[in-house]
């Protein structure tokens, strides 16, 4: 009997709704994924195989923002202290964010000299989605006075994809 008590603790205790502080987590995996994408962007020389990082990279981004939606959806609403502690890290990755697809947008000739930016734009659609999907379930945990201001911290995030794609497309 003891033990069934034991595994039942055990199995709550894992299954604890997420809080603020696991979708800050999340934020700076995220972030991190960002930035191992940007360097492999920027050493990006025109090179067939040196695409496979970038991939590989962008396949860890995607991976870690469908965790992050997951962290988001499984979160009890914010409160206010913790909706206002993920300001900085949703302004850091939405600025990062920005410099890697801008540093993309700027190699577009090199993926052009291999007929690769379909495959870019194809990749930026579904990163871009993964991330829309994120932003909107941290949005949803959100106190209703702060949601406007939560939309505009990712606009600028938006604007970026939608710039980078359109550079692709």
């Amino acid at each position: 009997m003891l033990f069934k008590s034991i595994a039942a603790v055990a199995f709550l205790a894992t299954t604890v709704i997420a809080d603020g502080a696991a979708i800050i987590k999340s934020l700076n995996t995220i972030d991190k994924d960002i930035a191992a994408l940007n360097a492999t962007v920027v050493k990006f020389n025109g090179n067939l195989f040196d695409t496979f990082p970038i991939l590989g990279a962008t396949n860890t981004l995607n991976n870690d923002l469908d965790q992050g939606t997951t962290t988001a959806k499984k979160s009890a609403n914010l409160t206010d202290t913790e909706t206002f502690a993920l300001v900085g890290p949703v302004s850091q990755l939405s600025a990062d964010a920005n410099i890697t697809l801008t540093n993309l947008i700027n190699k577009k000739a090199d993926f052009e000299k291999l007929f690769l930016t379909g495959i870019i734009k194809l990749v930026l659609q579904d990163s871009k989605s993964k991330a829309d999907a994120y932003s909107s379930a941290i949005i949803a945990k959100v106190p209703t006075a702060y949601k406007s201001i939560a939309q505009n911290l990712v606009a600028p995030l938006d604007a970026g994809f939608q710039k980078a794609i359109d550079t692709y497309s």
